[in-house]
């Protein structure tokens, strides 16, 4: 059985349990931006302490991204879209046989 503690004071003791129970690995999310520090004990034994600097992106990075993916993504509807109209528009033609 393994206890996960988690802290914002490097000395623990602030410490909060977050995970209790016999899986190896745990994924943590949702943390506001600052330093957390980690360590895990098993058969009363502690780890050593891991450190993780929490910062997020900026909030006008971020929409930054948001837009970069809207363009890409509409710009793929577009291609397909177009594809598909050239590709009905040959075969009423007759230039390419159907499929």
């Amino acid at each position: 059985m393994f206890l996960l503690e988690e802290a914002t004071d490097a000395d623990f003791s602030d410490a909060v349990v977050i995970y209790e129970g016999p899986d190896v690995a745990r994924a943590i999310s949702g943390k506001f931006d600052g330093v957390y520090h980690y360590r895990v004990q098993d058969a009363g034994v502690w780890s050593e302490s891991v450190t993780v600097a929490v910062q997020h992106h900026s909030l006008e990075k971020a929409l930054a991204f948001l837009a970069v993916g809207a363009i890409v993504f509409l710009a793929t509807a577009v291609l397909i879209v177009a594809g598909h109209l050239g590709h009905r528009r040959a075969l009423r033609q007759g230039d390419i046989e159907g499929g």
